[in-house]
């Protein structure tokens, strides 16, 4: 694997040292139109629990607040210099924590809506990340997430670094087997291409 890509595909996966200030823009401008379709599949209403899982730069955390100004919103990543950053930025307009998507501080049933954008390959135990956002999820809950499509992510190379190589389908069989119901999956117009893949509790 080229020593520079391999820089870079780990900072896409947790932006961190000194980097992770050139990755949070990076990061807020190749994701602004996925997150856009992953919200308007969500549908957000006042008052909703709300939880993004791997906000990075924090565009959806913007984006979210953009939609709908009343959600109560909360928000994990496991880059420590990530959480530092959207803390000052958004204050109180959203509760941020340092967490891996495997084991949530939060009640059962704690959440109303979830999403994740461009985080889902980098989780090293999907089904049991799954099974974590199923138990935080409420009954009926509905679970959103924005994946890019696998020829993009091996031009990238991260089959080589690790990461999850995945179509669609495959992602829908993995929330299936968590204990998913209504699982859809379309295409939708993005400059790099994306997925949008939903499911319900």
């Amino acid at each position: 694997m080229n020593p520079l890509l391999k820089v870079l595909v780990a900072q896409l996966a947790r932006p961190h040292g000194v980097l992770a200030r050139v990755i949070a823009p990076l990061l807020d401008r190749s994701n602004h139109a996925i997150n856009l379709h992953t919200l308007a599949a969500l549908d957000l209403q006042p008052g909703e629990r709300v939880l993004e899982v791997g906000f990075g730069g924090g565009v959806g955390l913007a984006l979210a607040l953009a939609h709908e100004p009343a959600v109560v919103l909360h928000g994990i990543d496991f880059s420590a210099e990530m959480v530092e950053r959207c803390q000052k930025r958004f204050r109180d307009q959203a509760q941020l924590s340092l967490s891996s998507v495997e084991s949530i501080a939060a009640e059962h049933a704690s959440f109303d809506k979830i999403f994740g954008v461009n985080v889902v390959y980098f989780w090293p135990d999907l089904p049991k990340a799954l099974h974590e956002l199923q138990r935080v999820l409420a009954p009926g809950g509905l679970l959103v997430l924005g994946v890019r499509p696998k020829q993009v992510l091996q031009r990238l190379d991260f089959g080589a670094a690790g990461h999850r190589l995945w179509d669609p389908a495959q992602y829908a069989d993995a929330l299936r087997d968590a204990g998913f119901r209504a699982i859809g999956a379309r295409r939708v117009p993005d400059p790099g291409g994306a997925w949008i893949v939903s499911a319900r509790r």
